[in-house]
């Protein structure tokens, strides 16, 4: 992959900080990228995944949004899920918002969030 190839040479390159590079990854659905950067340099982006999350989910990229909730390293502390939930009912991504109902249906700050997405939700 070209993008390893990158990042290992000079990672710094491209952006400022690696987890601006992850965030993009994310919102543009590359989720190869966006793996790669959470397999070797979480503790540099730690505080961006949720930030991705919403990003992801946002812009419909299911597979991107699976595969980070499937991290089992993922502390999601800022509400992400719920912010995501949203988004993604906003955008009328509903594969994505059956996703996230799925995994993170049972935590409170999602239940708080579904009247708003309900709200916002373009049928």
């Amino acid at each position: 992959m070209a993008v390893q190839s990158l990042l290992f040479y000079n990672r710094s390159y491209f952006f400022e900080d690696i987890g601006e590079a992850f965030v993009k990854a994310c919102a543009t659905g590359h989720q190869n990228v966006a793996d790669f950067l959470m397999d070797k340099y979480y503790d540099d982006i730690n505080d961006k995944v949720g930030t991705g999350l919403i990003h992801a989910c946002s812009y419909g990229y299911y597979n991107v949004a699976e595969s980070l909730i499937s991290k089992k390293f993922c502390d999601w502390k800022d509400n992400s899920e719920g912010k995501a939930l949203i988004q993604a009912s906003a955008n009328g991504h509903f594969s994505v918002v059956r996703l996230l109902v799925s995994k993170f249906g049972h935590k409170q700050n999602v239940k708080n969030s579904m009247d708003e997405a309900l709200i916002r939700a373009r049928v």
